[in-house]
C-alpha cells in the first residue's frame, strides 16, 4: 500500500548506515533510536541543555520531542525546557562508545 511504502521509505532514508546485525535476537537500530543516541551523546558532553540547543547542535530536528517522550528512559527534565541524561542514558551512551570504538 502507498502509506506503508511511504512510511518505510521515510524510515530507511532517516537511518544512518545499517547498524542492525540482522536476525531476531538483539536490538533493532531504528532512526528514532539513532536520533535518541545522538541526543544522549550531546547531553553527555554538554550537560543539561535546552531541547532547541540540542536540536541545533546535533541536527536532530525532533530532539525536544524525543527527550520529552523519553521512551528509552535515557533523559529526564532537569528544569522547565532543560533536559539531562539519566543514569540509564549515561550507561547506554558508554556502552555505545565501547561497541563503536
Amino acid at each position: 500500500s502507498k502509506p506503508r511504502r511511504a512510511a518505510l521509505l521515510k524510515e530507511f532514508t532517516a537511518r544512518a548506515g545499517d547498524p542492525t546485525k540482522g536476525g531476531t535476537a538483539g536490538q533493532v537500530e531504528t532512526a528514532y533510536r539513532q536520533d535518541a543516541l545522538t541526543c544522549a551523546a550531546y547531553l553527555a558532553q554538554a550537560g543539561p541543555s535546552k531541547g532547541a540547543d540540542v536540536a541545533r547542535a546535533t541536527g536532530v530536528t525532533r530532539a525536544t520531542r524525543i527527550m520529552a517522550d523519553n521512551h528509552h528512559g535515557w533523559f529526564f527534565r532537569a528544569a522547565r525546557g532543560i533536559y539531562a541524561l539519566s543514569d540509564t542514558g549515561a550507561a547506554t551512551h558508554q556502552a555505545t562508545l565501547q561497541t563503536k570504538g
